[in-house]
């Protein structure tokens, strides 16, 4: 959405303002195509409660973006007109299921006059938005982004432009960390640029010269790696000259003021003498009026909430309320409310965190329950094998003693076994004249041998069963 703002020697300056849903959502223009659109936002008024079919001549998309008057670029502008209206942006939405990814055409419609005109002044298009881009461009209170289009009516590409939005949002934080996959998907690229060499070559290090030469912001950046790949970028965010004569600032002087606000951090260090803002369309007053309740239930008083207002954005504070209310209902804050809230809109926290933190929590316990278990079925495991083996040799015992031949006919039985053969053969021992002691110290063969006299004598051994469906058990709970 827009504000217009008559500049002192004729003319108008135009905001853009966007939802952040609608400037992080995925989409892909080329550059023909941005301008269209951001000329479409530009023409957005502030009382707009509905799209309307804008009336766009080309000349001044022309001219609003400093361009060449010539053919080509006239049907560059009537083609990517068309095109629009094949283009999918997806944005994240909230209904009655929960988060859901939104699929929607940018443009609704494009008419094209029948006659045609010499004249290129009078060459013009009708176009009009989707409608399910409503909530990201009309009546916007909140969770939004606006600039002075000037910024990036020179900017030759529309990553550097998706770049600007992405920064602007950020400028008072000052840094923004965004994952390279985040950013690909972002601007429709995830197959174009495998190779972050490239992908850093072509859009992100463009856009530092295009900004740095175009906007009023800058930037560097960091790279974040996991091994030898980069997977994310710090950006730090830097202001710039003014880059065109006339700039919509205001200036609010007040007097040089030192705000310490007691067991609740420094948020607020020094208020400079001049501070310079851009004329957001939003109030706000407004803003104090809707919000000033809720922060009192914190221990915020108006001074404070005024500071709060002026020094971090609108979102970042309704963050905080929630933030701060779901831990004060979970018991989290034992004392000093006003200090937790004060801390949980100068991190940016929001009730995403507060989820995340509780479900850090509760799978940490789940862990500790998990382990505590596992030990216990470790000992019970222990202790049921030494019962098992324990009522095993006893049974053996009592069954060799009263059967001598028991013992020769197991020893035969595993002298068939083909795995045993093949032990033995690696092992260099001679099954044939081996004795009964030397079958005992070898544990591979005692076992053997224990198997083999459990096979000839099962009924015996019946009784184990219960012993063993208890170890799968046991054994199972470990896993």
């Amino acid at each position: 959405m827009v504000k217009k703002v008559a500049r002192k020697k004729g003319g108008e300056v135009s905001f853009v303002r966007k939802a952040n849903d609608l400037v992080e959502g995925k989409y892909k223009f080329d550059i023909w195509e941005m301008r269209i659109f951001t000329k479409m936002v530009t023409l957005i008024q502030h009382d707009d409660k509905a799209f309307k079919e804008y009336k766009i001549y080309l000349k001044d998309i022309i001219q609003y973006f400093g361009l060449q008057r010539d053919g080509r670029n006239y049907q560059h502008l009537k083609d990517s007109a068309l095109r629009l209206m094949s283009r999918i942006v997806k944005v994240v939405v909230k209904d009655v299921d929960g988060f859901q990814e939104l699929n929607t055409p940018i443009v609704g419609a494009v008419k094209n006059p029948l006659y045609n005109d010499d004249d290129d002044d009078n060459v013009y298009i009708k176009i009009s938005f989707h409608p399910d881009l409503k909530p990201f461009l009309l009546d916007l209170k909140s969770k939004y982004v606006v600039y002075d289009a000037r910024n990036i009516l020179r900017l030759p590409s529309t990553y550097s432009i998706r770049i600007y939005e992405l920064l602007k949002q950020y400028e008072k934080i000052g840094r923004r960390k965004l994952t390279v996959q985040e950013l690909k998907e972002m601007f429709g690229v995830t197959t174009e640029y495998r190779l972050y060499a490239n992908f850093k070559q072509r859009i992100i290090e463009k856009a530092q010269k295009d900004l740095e030469e175009h906007t009023d912001i800058s930037f560097t950046f960091e790279e974040i790696k996991e091994g030898r790949a980069v997977v994310a970028l710090i950006f730090y965010i830097h202001a710039n000259e003014p880059k065109h004569q006339e700039t919509v600032l205001r200036n609010a002087k007040s007097k040089s003021r030192k705000t310490v606000i007691a067991n609740q951090g420094e948020l607020f260090s020094e208020m400079p003498e001049e501070e310079t803002h851009i004329i957001y369309n939003h109030s706000d007053s407004r803003f104090f009026d809707d919000i000033s309740a809720q922060v009192a239930e914190l221990g915020i008083d108006a001074e404070v909430l005024k500071l709060l207002i002026e020094t971090q954005s609108e979102e970042a504070i309704l963050n905080g309320v929630e933030y701060t209310k779901m831990a004060k209902n979970a018991g989290k804050i034992k004392e000093n409310i006003s200090g937790f809230f004060i801390t949980a809109v100068k991190n940016k926290f929001t009730s995403k965190d507060f989820e995340l933190q509780l479900l850090k929590k509760r799978r940490a316990q789940e862990e500790v329950e998990k382990s505590k278990k596992k030990a216990e079925a470790q000992v019970q495991l222990t202790s049921m094998r030494e019962e098992y083996e324990t009522l095993r040799n006893n049974i053996i015992r009592e069954l060799t003693a009263n059967d001598l031949t028991l013992l020769e006919k197991a020893v035969d039985f595993v002298k068939q076994e083909t795995s045993i053969q093949a032990y033995a053969h690696m092992k260099n021992i001679n099954l044939e004249t081996m004795e009964f002691d030397e079958y005992r110290k070898d544990q591979v063969l005692r076992s053997a041998i224990i198997r083999a006299i459990q096979k000839l004598k099962p009924e015996e051994f019946l009784i184990l069963e219960d012993y063993l469906v208890k170890i799968r058990g046991f054994e199972q709970k470990i896993k």
